[in-house]
């Protein structure tokens, strides 16, 4: 169900917090590793997607956004580092 301004619940759903908070901890043990994520819009497409990046900015990967969204969700940072992309 969508919500509109009126009907905004005053806090955020458990799973939405957790969620949130999955995807804190994916992106805190990444930024320790020097991985970085940025998302790009392909101009053919205009899909986004998630390029994977060391710390000097090289790319070792690009994924599409809802398997990265997945992956954060998952709670497990080595699924960006051990080559899970397509």
């Amino acid at each position: 169900m969508l919500w509109n301004a009126g009907r905004l619940p005053p806090d955020p759903p458990p799973e939405v917090l957790a969620a949130l908070g999955s995807a804190a901890y994916v992106l805190g043990e990444l930024a320790v590793r020097g991985i970085g994520l940025h998302l790009h819009v392909s101009e053919k497409t205009g899909t986004v997607r998630v390029r994977v990046t060391q710390a000097g900015g090289a790319v070792i990967g690009e994924l599409p956004a809802t398997a990265a969204l997945d992956l954060l969700a998952d709670g497990r940072a080595d699924g960006f580092v051990a080559g899970a992309f397509a």
